[in-house]
């Protein structure tokens, strides 16, 4: 069986790295078909904070308000009726949401009965590295795990730059191996040959791997040359899909050797409404049929702290944004205007 090689990524910016020049491969894009029903169907969305200045909102209307606005795709597709739908969680899970030492000046925890109101709307992943999973010490990373494992809700990742058995998850959905990977380097830099050691051993036992890597430049919407660097590697290293959180607002894209590169979805719920750009965002729907890769981009917009779909002008004016924001030749950059396109995986 053939293993797609998936990755959700989020990781700091290393300075100096050397730019890459990477770009889209016409003999990859292909026309979609008119009808693909997918054995297997996802979709990913960027950071979620459930606490800070979202408590006076859930106070007055309840966490599962927050995610009403996103419940089904724009198409009418129940989030719950896909087979993997995954997210950045953005901080320690602790009862209550307690908070205990260190002490940072960002610093967030938010109670399970948050969490579950995002697996209710259908968020079935979360990747939990990133550079907030340490806010509450080693006492809330374990927490955090078990949070999770009581929600019944699967997660990988492990605390910033660490590359360890707990960055790496397999889950079963619909007769197929997800391989899930969690990775963040925000405060200094992954050990490349500890990523491309864990990627080869859990595409040896998946079909298909997501990783998600905390990475980026935040409020930049042109991905920083390390991102492409680091990308790239990863590439060559066998991932067929790239995602990517951390910047807290959208970036371009890319397609490197035919494999499409999302570097950041944006903030999904968060309390960040001092910039327009912060209260905006991606999903990426993929659908995998045999040797096809059908994308789909979704952008929306939080509304008083509620992410809503964009449509019509909106939505086409956010597309033509990342395709400017993207890395690719006139081909790639008229499908991400275009909203839709579809990879033939053969060449990989």
């Amino acid at each position: 069986m053939k293993r797609v090689l998936l990755l959700l990524m989020i990781v700091a910016p290393l300075i100096g790295a050397i730019d890459v020049e990477g770009t889209a491969r016409d003999s990859a894009i292909v026309t979609p078909p008119l009808s693909m029903e997918p054995p297997l169907r996802l979709a990913f969305f960027g950071d979620i904070m459930l606490e800070r200045r979202l408590e006076d909102v859930i106070a007055r209307n309840g966490t599962d308000w927050l995610f009403d606005g996103v419940r089904e795709l724009p198409d009418g597709t129940s989030l719950r009726d896909l087979d993997l739908v995954g997210a950045n969680l953005e901080g320690a899970v602790t009862a209550g949401g307690a908070h205990g030492p260190p002490v940072y000046p960002y610093d967030f925890a938010f109670p399970p009965e948050r969490v579950a109101a995002a697996v209710a709307a259908g968020i079935s992943y979360f990747t939990i590295a990133n550079n907030h999973l340490w806010d509450q010490g080693e006492n809330g990373v374990v927490e955090t795990r078990e949070n999770l494992r009581l929600l019944g809700v699967g997660f990988s990742g492990d605390v910033d730059t660490r590359v360890t058995d707990h960055s790496a998850t397999i889950l079963e959905r619909a007769g197929r191996r997800i391989g899930t990977v969690g990775l963040s380097g925000v405060y200094g830099a992954l050990r490349e040959t500890a990523v491309q050691e864990l990627l080869r051993e859990v595409e040896q036992q998946s079909d298909v791997v997501i990783v998600n890597v905390h990475w980026g430049v935040e409020y930049e919407h042109i991905a920083h040359p390390a991102q492409r660097r680091l990308a790239r590697v990863l590439v060559e290293s066998g991932a067929d899909l790239v995602l990517g959180h951390h910047p807290h607002v959208t970036q371009g894209m890319e397609v490197i050797d035919g494999v499409p590169v999302f570097y950041s979805l944006g903030n999904f719920v968060f309390d960040q409404a001092f910039s327009e750009a912060t209260q905006q965002g991606l999903a990426v729907r993929v659908d995998l049929r045999d040797d096809l890769m059908r994308i789909e981009l979704l952008p929306f917009q939080s509304v008083a702290f509620q992410p809503q779909w964009r449509y019509g002008e909106d939505r086409r004016t956010a597309l033509a944004e990342i395709a400017d924001w993207s890395f690719g030749d006139d081909n790639l950059r008229a499908r991400i205007r275009s909203g839709e396109f579809v990879l033939n995986r053969l060449h990989r």
